[in-house]
């Protein structure tokens, strides 16, 4: 059979619209996905499905928050990879890394889906990681530790500061954040856990954090 690249998109083309045709009822009732709007291929009496729902990239000047995402004590590049796509996509201001040459690594550039060209991304090595984030509370901002520790709170009973200024320091896997560090920070929040292990992969936790933060400068913005 054909293999060739323009045979396999044809047989795509081909495997749409036989989709297409399974579908029955008004096309206003149908519910398809938005990520991307596959339906040109088919037929141009569906491209407005999901036309309203394409997503808009926010200018920098519109920035949903003042977040920054420290994540210089991760060292496993699938992860800051997933913190770099999970910044972007909920529009943290900067995400801080330990090297920047990691920026070109391939597997980075895989799981951010080359995040970094819209996301503002900062190099502090671990080293400076102190000097820095008092630096940044010198600046306003609030730093706030992800980890367990004796003084943490739970996150579903947190606030963040009403001004959005927050910087958002995640440990080393498996680790956590060094006690050196811990004398730095403002706050530690930690996520409830309910089985048997004791703690989440950096990036799930991270991302965690993201959106409950995103989450509460929304719901400030609704009711101004």
């Amino acid at each position: 059979s054909d293999t060739s690249p323009s045979s396999q998109i044809k047989n795509k083309r081909n495997a749409r619209r036989n989709l297409a045709n399974l579908f029955v009822g008004d096309a206003h009732d149908w519910i398809v996905q938005t990520k991307l709007n596959p339906w040109s291929d088919v037929s141009p009496d569906l491209t407005h499905l999901g036309a309203n729902r394409q997503p808009q990239r926010q200018k920098s000047k519109d920035k949903l928050s003042d977040l920054v995402v420290v994540a210089s004590l991760v060292d496993k590049v699938p992860n800051l990879g997933g913190l770099c796509r999970t910044c972007e996509i909920f529009s943290a201001s900067e995400l801080v890394i330990s090297d920047k040459a990691l920026l070109s690594d391939s597997v980075f550039k895989a799981v951010s889906l080359q995040a970094s060209n819209w996301l503002k991304v900062s190099e502090v090595p671990p080293v400076d990681l102190r000097t820095y984030l008092t630096h940044m509370k010198t600046q306003g901002y609030t730093v706030i530790g992800l980890e367990q520790t004796s003084s943490s709170t739970d996150l579903t009973k947190y606030t963040f500061p009403a001004d959005g200024k927050v910087v958002l320091l995640l440990g080393i896997e498996s680790e956590g954040i060094p006690a050196t560090l811990l004398h730095t920070v403002d706050a530690c929040v930690e996520i409830p856990q309910f089985g048997v292990l004791r703690s989440l992969n950096v990036h799930v936790s991270g991302a965690i954090l993201v959106w409950e933060y995103v989450k509460q400068q929304l719901e400030q913005r609704r009711l101004r």
